[in-house]
């Protein structure tokens, strides 16, 4: 038996406003191998959840989903459930959804919900379509310039096409989608109504920021040896520097440096100081009012496509970013991210199967399809484009790192078994 969570209403029985409107809520469900095997055991568990009336499986030909994969079940259900009267039909459907997440060895892959009233309509109203449907279709065609008749070679069918099921398709699909935990990490993009005021005393940086940021990338250029590396700038840009901040957001902060003092070959200077910069973000976890402190090395002419940017040394904004509606696409963005979701999950899985090789080289195409994505969608669409959103819904969601962390353990196994050859 399922331990539920605790409902955000009460309801008495006896009350003479006591309701029974009910609605269907479709859920697509993983179920491990073994909860797979036992499909009645898992309906009962969870009939067990306060207002789930029955539970029934939707079949393919419905629209529904069951299917056995490698690792785990996939079955779309049914739930019929009870609407108290002052109960809030989204926020009861996450509260059953949350107890199903709950339960040993079953994952709620997506869900929606529609009210059993509108249910019941479009039923009826299928029905009567599909009633008259023949008759009307034969009497249609007949009136056309052809004949119903040769030189057909074959009779069209009078059967009316079977319509989607209530619940998945369209919109519903979307908000399905975004139900997801990576669709949950797209609304951290949506724009504030100010600057984060932790960070900034109205639009200019507070002094104690300031200074700690001014410390931290003058100390790490010092660290380098390098005497002729003379710091331009130092700026602040990201998400910190603009209105669509969140919990998720880093204090991304830039040294600006011309690489021509540093060496003449350039590009091998900017690869010297994305690995020395990325080895010091790995091993210090140092934070501002709770949000980490992200390097980057730039170069003084290098082009930055931020709407945001905030001179630290001239205490002054060099662009300063305006408020305005971000209108993205969030089927878009949670589609591009869940695909490569899907390539970083199987690298992993390579690796738990000790299958280095096809790790690696996947990994390897993964790694450049999202640099290339990435690249792609700054250049064309600035930091807002369907292509970077998904790039951090990655980073934000811990993809990024368990893909570098597949990768590493990989190389490292397969080289040291080679070896011991």
């Amino acid at each position: 038996m399922v331990r539920t969570s605790t409902r955000i209403f009460t309801e008495d029985k006896d009350d003479p406003s006591y309701d029974q409107e009910t609605y269907n809520a479709f859920v697509l469900l993983a179920l491990s191998n073994e909860r797979g095997g036992n499909r009645d055991e898992v309906k009962n568990d969870i009939r067990a959840i306060p207002e789930v009336l029955t539970v029934s499986p939707v079949e393919r030909i419905d629209g529904g989903v069951q299917k056995q994969l490698e690792d785990y079940y996939l079955s779309t259900v049914k739930l019929r459930i009870r609407l108290p009267s002052r109960a809030d039909r989204d926020i009861l459907t996450r509260h059953i959804i949350n107890d199903i997440n709950k339960m040993r060895g079953i994952a709620v892959r997506r869900y929606t919900s529609e009210v059993g009233r509108e249910i019941r309509e479009i039923e009826k109203v299928q029905k009567a379509y599909k009633r008259g449907h023949s008759r009307k279709k034969r009497r249609l065609i007949g009136k056309g310039g052809q004949p119903n008749t040769s030189p057909y070679v074959k009779r069209p069918s009078m059967k009316r096409a079977k319509s989607a099921p209530a619940g998945f398709g369209g919109l519903e699909e979307l908000k399905i989608k975004i139900g997801s935990p990576a669709g949950k990490l797209i609304t951290s993009f949506e724009m504030q109504t100010h600057l984060n005021s932790e960070i900034w005393d109205g639009d200019q940086l507070r002094p104690e920021i300031r200074k700690r940021l001014q410390e931290i990338a003058e100390e790490f250029i010092e660290k380098l040896d390098l005497p002729n590396a003379d710091i331009k700038d130092i700026i602040l840009t990201g998400s910190l520097a603009n209105y669509n901040w969140s919990e998720y957001s880093d204090l991304d902060v830039h040294i600006v440096v011309d690489f021509k003092d540093v060496a003449d070959d350039e590009g091998l200077v900017k690869k010297y100081f994305d690995a020395v910069r990325g080895n010091w973000n790995r091993i210090h976890n140092i934070k501002v009012k709770g949000y980490e402190v992200e390097l980057y090395v730039q170069d003084d002419d290098e082009a930055h496509t931020s709407t945001g940017v905030y001179s630290i040394l001239k205490d002054k904004w060099e662009l300063q970013p305006s408020r305005e509606e971000l209108v993205i696409n969030k089927a878009n963005i949670l589609d591009k991210a869940q695909n490569i979701m899907r390539d970083i999950d199987k690298t992993k899985r390579h690796v738990d199967r000790r299958d280095y090789g096809s790790a690696i080289d996947l990994g390897q195409r993964t790694k450049e399809k999202i640099k290339r994505m990435r690249r792609c969608g700054l250049e064309k669409g600035g930091v807002y484009s369907t292509e970077n959103l998904a790039f951090k819904v990655l980073r934000r969601g811990g993809y990024m790192g368990k893909l570098i962390d597949s990768l590493n353990v990989a190389y490292d196994t397969q080289k040291s078994l080679a070896e011991q050859e």
